[in-house]
């Protein structure tokens, strides 16, 4: 079984740098993870 998720991330007050992306990207692997079990292919 298999998920696809999209999300958009869009602060109204600055531009966010890649170690930010980076950073909110892990957030959401691991809590989507703890939530369902899953974990990330590839």
């Amino acid at each position: 079984k298999s998920i696809a998720l999209a999300v958009r991330i869009q602060p109204k007050d600055k531009t966010l740098t890649e170690e930010e992306i980076e950073a909110v990207a892990a957030k959401i692997v691991e809590k989507v993870g703890k939530a369902t079990g899953g974990t990330l292919r590839g």
